[in-house]
């Protein structure tokens, strides 16, 4: 995977959230960066309280807690520290 500039990756707000579309295709938009697979890596920056849908154009997805803490599914999810 070739690291394009950072200026050139799609970013924006979504559900109040503010998105970088590092690699793949989500929320309408495409990272210039090739994958050899459909898929999305986004960074997604929420404030307290706020939601994000994951888009649903892929059966997996998950989602990695690098700061704070997320619930999901009822479930209180947060960084995990090795």
């Amino acid at each position: 995977m070739l690291r394009p500039p950072k200026a050139s990756l799609p970013k924006g707000d979504v559900e109040g959230a503010h998105v970088v579309v590092i690699a793949g295709s989500a929320y309408a938009v495409t990272s210039p960066v090739k994958t050899s697979s459909s898929m999305f890596y986004v960074d997604a920056r929420l404030a307290a309280g706020k939601s994000l849908h994951l888009p649903d154009e892929h059966e997996e997805r998950a989602f990695y807690v690098i700061r704070g803490v997320v619930g999901c599914a009822g479930r209180r999810c947060q960084r995990a520290t090795w």
